[in-house]
């Protein structure tokens, strides 16, 4: 595991890294993505580390906000 939190150039690269890993394509609809997630939210003691980082559209981000990436796919289904 890496640091906590990045700081903002460090967390830039890390952000054009996991949209390159995920084909900027949202992991949660399939739509292209332009943001990164938290699939743990750092408020609820998520890192920024790769395991804990998906490509996400816009909505998708918004919607799934500071929830667990389960109970967020959960209420989508």
């Amino acid at each position: 595991m890496g640091s906590k939190h990045l700081g903002s150039y460090k967390w830039k690269q890390q952000r054009l890294l996991v949209l390159r890993r995920d084909s900027h394509i949202c992991s949660y609809c399939g739509e292209p993505a332009n943001e990164v997630d938290h699939v743990q939210a750092r408020v609820l003691g998520g890192t920024d580390d790769l395991d804990n980082l998906v490509a996400c559209c816009r909505r998708c981000n918004a919607m799934k906000s500071s929830r667990s990436e389960a109970v967020f796919l959960a209420r989508q289904s």
